[in-house]
């Protein structure tokens, strides 16, 4: 239901002009699957975290991994 939901709010916001939904919507004309996408990635970062703090760099996997999803900063 959370990946519905944050799927609702990118298009909600990018018909209402909002910044942050509006940039989402340059990604991707699928807002559900980029929805599920971040979800799952997010999720695994985090799983690999809490079983191992000290040898996963949650921030730094997750800058890696949304430049996969949304491609390079300034790109």
């Amino acid at each position: 239901m959370l990946r519905v939901t944050a799927a609702d709010r990118l298009r909600h916001g990018a018909e209402h002009g909002h910044v942050a939904v509006a940039l989402a919507a340059t990604v991707t004309d699928q807002p559900r699957s980029l929805a599920r996408q971040i979800l799952a990635t997010m999720d695994g970062l985090e799983l690999q975290w809490l079983r191992d703090p000290d040898t996963t760099g949650l921030v730094r996997e997750w800058d890696t991994a949304s430049q996969v999803l949304f491609g390079p900063p300034g790109a």
